[in-house]
């Protein structure tokens, strides 16, 4: 299912706040709200409140590996070890007057701690009396949910979660893929296609030039594919790469390969050939006079893809929708752009950025179809166990 409006929009800013918090993570400490729903006995802080928006703070800020203290509206700033007592007591019923002083106190107690920097995962009844406590010398406060009602801060915490989560998912097939190369530099497609292959798999592009957060030894991963899924097929890995990469003489045809469609839209754009060019993708078939003008870029094309890097995944199985290969092509797809929200995308200069596709643009892929699609977080060990069984370790 395609991510809604809504859904993108959380997932972006969740991103943008997971952004702002991985280069200074050492510097930060967050400061997490208490709730009314808590346990019945005396308890530590940490343990004491059980509801969802807390215990999702509370995970958010171990995924981010952040040190964390909880506003309380009784006891002021506790930390998570401090042995407390239940109580009935919150921010959202007190007066003017003990709201500013709660405020003071907890300000008083954040300047005795060893950092000035905090991300603050609380609603407005607690943040908004501190900064005011402050504003005499404010604290450097990080409010990813300011402003957000309670239905959307669990909804915003949720997607933080999540992208933490594909983070590590991502990270982990990098690690998959070195171990399958045994830590080398996958092949150029060009090179690639004179060796031995299996017959049917998973293949996916690195290009080159862009580098990855993920990996010291892949560059990073630009394209996600597979061959005939449709139920009968026969086609093999070796005719779906040979289709993208074209022929030794440098030609193809980009209207048998969707990717070859993907990048030559793109070199038409970045270098303004849409005159030269203006049957480009029309149609299944062209009369030899518009692919003779077309040969140049086509060679272009496979120049681009040719040079690209390429490692194949060996996934024997019987052509379908539902077949191994097809579901591990859509979900890496998923992993890697789930609600339109790329962990890693394209340098200004990379091609794609110049694609027609907004999706391509956006996530780093030359991908369309799957784009945007749920990521399954027990995947990546379903196929780790696939391989593994199948002797591919």
């Amino acid at each position: 299912m395609k991510p809604t409006t809504a859904q993108t929009s959380l997932a972006r800013l969740a991103l943008t706040s997971s952004d702002s918090v991985r280069p200074d993570v050492a510097n930060f400490v967050a400061l997490i709200s208490c709730s009314k729903s808590k346990g019945g006995h005396r308890d530590i802080a940490r343990d004491m409140y059980v509801s969802p928006l807390y215990r999702k703070s509370l995970q958010l800020t171990e995924l981010w590996g952040v040190p964390f203290y909880i506003l309380s509206a009784k006891y002021g700033l506790l930390r998570p070890d401090e042995l407390i007592e239940p109580y009935e007591q919150t921010l959202k019923t007190a007066t003017k007057k003990e709201k500013q002083e709660w405020a003071q106190r907890v300000d008083k107690q954040l300047r005795e701690l060893q950092t000035k920097d905090f991300i603050v995962l609380a609603g407005d009844d607690y943040f908004a009396p501190l900064v005011e406590a402050g504003s005499s010398d404010p604290l450097n406060y990080f409010t990813p949910m300011r402003s957000l009602s309670l239905g959307t801060r669990l909804a915003f915490l949720n997607e933080a979660i999540k992208i933490e989560r594909r983070g590590a998912a991502i990270r982990s097939a990098y690690a998959l893929f070195e171990r399958i190369s045994e830590s080398r530099t996958p092949p150029r497609l060009a090179d690639l296609l004179a060796t031995d292959l299996p017959s049917h798999g998973v293949y996916f592009f690195f290009d080159g030039s862009e580098a990855t957060r993920f990996s010291t030894v892949f560059p990073r991963l630009v394209r996600i594919g597979t061959h005939g899924i449709s139920a009968g097929s026969t086609a093999t890995l070796r005719n779906r790469l040979r289709t993208h990469f074209g022929t030794k003489a440098g030609q193809g045809n980009h209207r048998a390969s969707v990717f070859r469609l993907h990048v030559g839209r793109a070199l038409i754009e970045r270098d303004s050939l849409q005159d030269q060019y203006p049957d480009w993708g029309k149609g299944q078939s062209a009369p030899r006079d518009i692919t003779d003008r077309e040969a140049a870029l086509e060679a272009r094309v496979s120049q681009y893809i040719g040079n690209l890097r390429v490692l194949a995944i060996p996934v024997i199985d019987t052509a379908g929708k539902s077949s191994m290969r097809a579901t591990v092509e859509r979900q890496f797809i998923a992993m890697f752009t789930e609600h339109l929200c790329a962990l890693e995308s394209g340098s200004p200069n990379w091609l794609g950025k110049f694609s027609d596709k907004a999706s391509i643009k956006e996530t780093g892929l030359w991908n369309v179809r799957d784009v945007g699609e749920q990521y399954d977080l027990k995947f990546l060990a379903l196929l780790e166990a696939y391989l593994n069984k199948n002797g591919y370790r």
